[in-house]
């Protein structure tokens, strides 16, 4: 009983502090209430999802900065390989043009002794 008579004490003296609005008062207070709760509740989600937000700014950011770099290095490393291959190519085609050279030198000289022998073989059959 004491419980109860208590209980209507604290609820006549909130309605006195209210304004004796009944439950208009009980409402706004009540959503005042909520209203805080949601403010206070939402700061740490904001500054939960911004961290989020930053932290994959931040991942994204670096995933670039990798692909750019191996990005680099494969476009250095093609160039390398081009150059290789051109002078590879070019010495390729400098000792062909040797052999080339050589291999004509040798014709020569083959045709220059068969061309002797052919004399040769004639002034033979000439004796």
């Amino acid at each position: 009983m004491i419980s109860i008579s208590a209980a209507l004490i604290s609820v006549s003296v909130f309605m006195s502090v209210t304004g004796c609005g009944g439950k208009k008062a009980e409402q706004q207070s009540g959503n005042q209430q909520k209203a805080q709760g949601q403010q206070q509740s939402g700061k740490p989600i904001d500054s939960a999802l911004k961290e989020q937000m930053n932290m994959y700014k931040d991942i994204k950011q670096y995933e670039f900065q990798e692909s750019e770099k191996l990005r680099k290095s494969n476009k250095d490393q093609l160039k390398k390989l081009q150059k290789d291959q051109s002078e590879s190519s070019s010495q390729t085609s400098d000792s062909s043009q040797k052999q080339k050279s050589s291999s004509k030198d040798a014709s020569k000289e083959q045709k220059g002794s068969t061309n002797k022998s052919s004399k040769d073989a004639s002034k033979d059959k000439g004796k």
